[in-house]
Parts: structure tokens; sequence; C-alpha cells
């Protein structure tokens, strides 16, 4: 999971992208770009959003969220 911060390369914007891959977060910025800062990306602007991308982890506490892959408390379900 990858993650940009608009603001990282416009200052005082600030939305934040979440994506699988580099291409998912390049398509969200694009349409970004164009509905919200009226400028058609280009290539010095793909470079800046990629110098600023960062792995993220999947879920708020790893791939499988809070819970683990298991259920609540991450830990396997007992019953």
């Amino acid at each position: 999971m990858k993650k940009f911060r608009c603001g990282d390369v416009v200052p005082g914007c600030q939305r934040e992208f979440l994506g699988a891959d580099r291409t998912a977060i390049l398509a969200q910025v694009a349409e970004h770009a164009r509905a919200d800062h009226h400028v058609e990306p280009d290539p010095a602007l793909v470079r800046a959003v990629e110098e600023h991308l960062h792995d993220e982890p999947d879920g708020p506490d790893g791939p499988d969220g809070p819970d683990g892959p298991d259920g609540p408390g991450g830990g396997p379900r007992r019953g």
C-alpha cells in the first residue's frame, strides 16, 4: 500500500491518497490535480509525486486491520 500527501508538493493542500501501488496513486492524483488545482499532470508533477510516495500499512494495524486475520483481538476465534 502506498500513500501520498498532496501538501508535500502543493503547500496548503490537505488531500491524502492511498493506493495499492504507484499507478493507483498517480491516477488519483491526476484527477485531483485537474479538478482541484486546475493543472494537467506533466512529467515534473509525476516525478514530484513519486519522490513523495510512502509505504503505508494495509490497515490501521497492518494488513488485517485492528482485529487481525482471525477475528476480534487479533487472535484465532475460539468457540
